[in-house]
């Protein structure tokens, strides 16, 4: 039988190793792989995902600021006007904000808004997808929670999933 290994070095290898924090590194020796692999690999499309979702959204803000400042401005009320001439007061009035609003959709239009708007949307919807897995698996060591704390920046809703994974998570494991 042999004994083991208990020079100082080999302790503090081991100790090292315990201490850094890292749950990849135990497994990662051992040649297993890490419990939580399939969350850790999100990371990386979820982060381009995400940093084409900031950059859509700036060309939509860019769009929007764009159209205010060429678009006209809101018609004024007209003061009531009593008397025979009362409806034509009210349709010229509807006339003027239907003119408005239509000139609106037309710079929302030609300056690209629509188009950076609808480009947003389908971004948020990719990210919500790409989110769901990470909603839904539990996560079973600290990696795969600071993994769904750092995701928690696309996804607040994440807050309330680590909670419910750090108490199912097992305290041994979590070393």
């Amino acid at each position: 039988m042999t004994e083991p290994n208990l020079n100082r070095r080999g302790v503090l290898a081991v100790a090292t190793t315990a201490l850094a924090g890292s749950a990849a590194a135990v497994p990662a020796l051992a040649g297993t792989p890490h419990p939580d692999a399939g969350l850790l690999a999100l990371e990386q499309p979820i982060e381009a995902i995400a940093a084409r979702l900031r950059a859509a959204t700036k060309v939509m803000n860019a769009a929007e600021v764009v159209v205010e400042a060429r678009r006209p401005p809101r018609p004024e009320a007209l003061a009531p006007f009593p008397g025979p001439d009362a409806l034509a007061n009210l349709e010229e009035q509807r006339r003027r904000f239907t003119a408005w609003l239509v000139e609106g959709r037309r710079l929302m239009v030609d300056c690209g808004y629509d188009e950076a708007e609808e480009r947003v949307s389908d971004l948020e919807t990719e990210l919500d997808r790409a989110l769901w897995p990470v909603r839904e698996v539990a996560a079973t060591t600290l990696e795969g929670l600071r993994f769904k704390a750092r995701m928690a920046r696309h996804d607040p809703t994440l807050a309330e999933v680590i909670v419910r994974d750090l108490l199912s998570l097992d305290a041994t494991a979590a070393v």
